[in-house]
Parts: C-alpha cells; structure tokens; sequence
C-alpha cells in the first residue's frame, strides 16, 4: 500500500526500494521505518513510499536494542568529547608553559573525534557538557 510519509509510523516496512530524485536507493526493500528514517524520507523530499503492513508487536525488542545503541552512542559521543577537553587543557597549559606547538600531536588528539562525530546530532548539543570553570577548554573543541 501507499503512504504519505508524513502519516508513516515506526514499524512499517518498506515494500519497494526508495529512491532519491538522482536514482540512488536511500532505503531499501524490506527495511523497518524508524523515527530517524522518516526524517531522512524528509530530508530528500520523499512524499510517498510503499509500505507493508506494521511489523507485529513481537518486534519491540528490535526497538529496544535500538534505543541502547542510540544511548551507547551517545555515551561514547559524551566520553569522547570529555576527553577531548582534557587533552587540549594539557596541551594549552604546555604552551603557556612555554612548550613549542607540536601540530602533529594536536591533530592525532582532536582529528578522530572530529571524524567521528562531525555527523552527530549530539554536536548540537555540546554547550550542555560546559562547566564554567573550563569553559576556555570547551570552546576551542566545540569550534573544532
């Protein structure tokens, strides 16, 4: 069957492959809709997919495990962003201590959470992590 995407529900299945306005597939046959997924069908302007009837309750532990990788992201997204902090503290107090500038050393600490995490939507969210007392270390990273 047809529906707006934006009557869609978590836990319907696509029935035939979606695709872009450039004819890449963005979803294919068989994939269970989700919350984040709806709003990719927005983002690329999709007004209508074909849909399979919702996947039957006994599927709620698939939504579960979902809803920990999300929650485990986001801690690791959290961890890593704490640690970043500390790193560029130690790397500036080096600096004022009069330690040359090593940028060797300054981008194996900060490019991998960059990459990481340059795509998260947590990223909207950094000035929650602040604290006053190191609010100078947190907005360098937070520029980053």
């Amino acid at each position: 069957m047809n529906i707006l995407v934006q009557d869609l529900k978590a836990g319907f299945v696509v029935k035939e492959d979606v695709c872009s306005q450039d004819g890449h597939i963005i979803m294919p046959k068989g994939m269970k809709i989700t919350k984040h997924r709806i709003q990719v069908l927005r983002a690329f302007l999709i007004n209508e997919i074909q849909v399979q009837e919702r996947a039957s309750l006994s599927n709620q532990e698939e939504e579960i495990n979902e809803l920990y990788e999300s929650i485990e992201k986001y801690n690791a997204f959290v961890d890593q962003y704490k640690k970043a902090i500390e790193r560029y503290k130690k790397i500036f107090q080096g600096w004022q201590a009069g330690m040359m500038i090593d940028m060797i050393d300054v981008r194996k600490s900060f490019i991998p959470f960059f990459k990481d995490f340059s795509t998260s939507s947590h990223i909207l969210n950094l000035c929650r992590y602040q604290s006053k007392e190191n609010d100078f270390y947190h907005h360098p990273v937070a520029v980053g």
